[in-house]
């Protein structure tokens, strides 16, 4: 059975490109600045990955 987790979370609106992106962390001691900081990080880590996954299936390789 699920048991649910309570704690604060904070949430971060922020325009990007053409839509509204929601952004949660919870530790909510985070300034906005460092909430999108770490998001960009993250999601520059996640498309290189998949960028590595693509050019290694086009050449034959699987990891």
């Amino acid at each position: 059975m699920l048991k649910t987790l309570r704690c604060p979370v904070r949430v971060v609106w922020v325009y990007r490109k053409t839509q509204w992106v929601a952004l949660m962390t919870t530790d909510i001691t985070l300034s906005v600045e460092q909430i999108v900081e770490y998001y960009s990080a993250g999601w520059q880590i996640e498309i290189y990955q998949t960028w590595c996954l693509h050019k290694s299936v086009r050449q034959g390789r699987r990891w």
